[in-house]
């Protein structure tokens, strides 16, 4: 039994300052207390913060990556002076370590105290400090993986608490595996074990302390549905429900005063919109939200206005640890798609069918079907994009007209005339007109289900179905459906819409 006070603190309320058992403040609006059941909650370092060199997820590297990273990190205070006196570090056999038992997180040695814990945020590009020795910026400092093991604490480290009040260190989450294939297909772990502080005296612990983790994952669906795997895609004027983490769904709005919700809408160019706030509403660890306009929206949640939790993807756009389908990785900021029309929904799900499919490859004979004539393997018949937009279209109810070939009419428009690039000779005075299909303006902002064509002089040009984030799926050279067409967003291209 540890009679002695100890502690491994964080700043669970988050706001700001990191109180300790024995401060005995009454408040519990004000306590930094966990428990099991009331983990301090945290999200994952798994984002790639470093502005010149991409290396992938910022927990991978051996060190800090730059000032946005640190962002990512959050501060515990060690408070063991008092054990360190009872239990010196010293005495031979004796070893102060951290131990993690799913190995899901990385710490950094400070030479910050309790009342200065935040201050890496501020003057880690000023000021060394960090790392055994304190010789390092806060922005290149080394990591340290917490292994279920242990790490043992650096005498230096154990001396600067002792003798300077000091005890801070700088912790974020990583994945728990070093492999790469796990980790690009999408096996990653979530923190659920509490990180702990133990004495050991020849090999036998003696003394322990913990604080209780638990990582959080924003999540977002459409009111009364399940969390989907492909993407969230609602109407109009239904509702999403947005939460820190999947099991926010089943508890009660809390934190309302610290958390805001923001969002952004993707613009025609591929850019998006300066965040916005949801609106009173959107406040706390859940809330509901009507979707009035149509587009393409990123969502993030602000802690004291400072703090970026985002909605990011739970899986990579990957058919295997070498090849992709679209230009989403895992833990990259993820999108909802809000759609006027519920065939929208309904043509851009189609398509997702079809995700790295080589049905549509050139190599391949595709069959008459939907009323459309079948394509060959030669000549301009291995051009297969404005083929696919029009099966999946039509699979699903919509309308796509047949205006060429001759004669009769048996192929659907191409990818230069859905761009409005060349003339679809159908209707005198509007050369682009595509009965059905209304060309929207350049400047308009995309909708999932719509189709996006880019036009290529001398060339068919590419078409494609917009996604639930606003990528193109379309059948290209490369022999699959896939999303990698990073043209659409030269300025060039054109949306239609289906309006019959």
């Amino acid at each position: 039994m540890l009679l002695v006070p100890a502690e491994l603190a964080v700043d669970a309320n988050r706001d700001g300052t990191i109180t300790l058992a024995s401060d005995l403040n009454p408040d519990p609006e004000l306590s930094d207390q966990t428990a099991k059941n009331k983990p301090f909650r945290f999200a994952s370092n798994d984002d790639d913060d470093d502005p010149v060199l991409s290396r992938g997820y910022d927990y991978s590297d051996a060190y800090v990556n730059e000032a946005e990273d640190l962002k990512d990190f959050f501060p515990v205070f060690l408070d063991i002076k008092e054990l360190l006196n009872v239990l010196p570090h010293t005495t031979p056999g004796i070893v102060y370590k951290l131990k993690h038992e799913e190995e899901a997180l990385n710490f950094v040695y400070t030479s910050l105290t309790r009342a200065t814990a935040f201050q890496y945020r501020t003057n880690g590009d000023t000021s060394t400090g960090y790392g055994v020795g304190g010789s390092f910026h806060a922005t290149s400092a080394p990591t340290i993986r917490i292994t279920a093991a242990g790490v043992e604490l650096h005498s230096d480290f154990l001396n600067r608490i002792k003798n300077n009040n000091q005890g801070v260190i700088l912790v974020e989450m990583r994945n728990n595996s070093d492999s790469w294939t796990q980790q690009l297909n999408n096996i990653s772990g979530r923190v659920t074990k509490p990180l702990r502080l133990v004495v050991e005296k020849d090999e036998t612990v003696i003394a322990e302390i913990a604080v209780n983790l638990k990582s959080i994952e924003v999540a977002a669906r459409k009111k009364g549905e399940t969390v989907p795997n492909n993407g969230v895609l609602v109407k109009t004027g239904q509702v999403v429900e947005v939460a820190l983490d999947e099991d926010y769904f089943a508890k009660p709005n809390e934190q309302q005063s610290r958390i805001t919700w923001q969002l952004r809408q993707r613009k025609g160019d591929g850019t998006f919109d300066d965040w916005s706030d949801f609106g009173p509403h959107g406040k706390g660890t859940r809330f509901e939200h009507t979707m009035q306009t149509g587009g393409i929206y990123q969502i993030r949640a602000l802690y004291n206005g400072t703090d970026e939790v985002m909605y990011k993807r739970k899986k990579s756009e990957r058919l295997d640890l070498f090849n992709s389908y679209g230009p989403g990785y895992k833990s990259a900021p993820d999108n909802i798609g809000v759609c006027d029309t519920q065939i929208q929904i309904a043509i851009c799900r189609e398509a997702q069918k079809f995700y790295a499919s080589t049905y549509y490859d050139g190599g391949n004979v595709v069959p008459p079907q939907y009323g459309f004539a079948g394509f060959g393997t030669t000549g301009n018949q291995i051009t297969r994009c404005n083929i696919f937009v029009a099966h999946r279209a039509t699979a699903v109810g919509a309308i796509v007209p047949r205006i060429n070939g001759y004669p009769p009419s048996e192929y659907p428009p191409l990818a230069n005339e859905w761009a409005g690039f060349e003339d679809t000779s159908i209707w005198p005075g509007d050369p682009t007109f595509i009965e059905g299909w209304p060309i929207m303006p350049p400047d308009t902002r995309p909708q999932p289900g719509w189709i996006i064509a880019h036009p290529k002089s001398g060339d068919s040009g590419h078409c494609a179905i917009t996604d639930y984030d606003g990528e193109g799926i379309g059948a290209g050279t490369s022999g699959t459906v896939n999303k990698k067409y990073d043209d659409f967003w030269d300025g060039t291209s054109r949306l239609r819409r289906y309006a019959p």
